[in-house]
């Protein structure tokens, strides 16, 4: 699958939740963002190619890629555990929220409140990942998910594991 654009870029290379196979990038652009994707893809020994802007643009599927886009495979997911990072969990749970554009801003606005985990009901988000990605800010690679089959089930085991739950609308 393609990303596009400086942030969603960045956030696959250094948060590992997925693998980049390769960055593709504007050969005429040069500029610290890009230098630094560079920097971070040669350290990982991920391949770039630097092609002109309309081989970018055709592979692109946005007008907002910057001439920076990067095939990536599907997001991993972590088991609940992970999700309780740290003395204090903060971990939300989202049900019900079927457009991607939405679920990332959520995404974006629980990961710069301090949220150490998500938890989603389980899906197949792999159509729709480049959206989620781009406009939680990178936030979707960030952030710590879980995919359950069980939310009620997920739930218990957080009350378990001492974490109060509080229910919105």
């Amino acid at each position: 699958m393609i990303i596009e654009g400086d942030i969603s870029v960045k956030a696959a290379l250094k948060y590992n939740q997925r693998t980049v196979n390769v960055i593709i990038a504007d050969e005429k652009r040069h500029d610290k963002g890009l230098h630094y994707v560079l920097k971070v893809a040669e350290e990982k020994k991920v391949p770039v190619e630097l092609v002109n802007r309309k081989r970018v643009d055709e592979l692109a599927t946005g007008k907002t890629h910057g001439g920076l886009i990067a095939d990536v495979e599907e997001r991993r997911f972590q088991k609940l555990e992970d999700c309780l990072q740290g003395n204090t969990p903060f971990v939300s749970v989202v049900e019900g929220v079927e457009d991607p554009f939405n679920l990332g801003y959520i995404i974006r606005a629980l990961y710069a409140s301090g949220c150490t985990g998500l938890i989603l009901k389980k899906r197949e988000w792999k159509n729709v990942e480049p959206i989620i990605l781009k406009s939680s800010a990178g936030a979707y690679d960030a952030l710590t998910i879980h995919q359950s089959e069980d939310i009620p089930l997920a739930i218990r085991r957080l009350k378990e594991d001492g974490l109060y739950c509080y229910a919105a609308m």
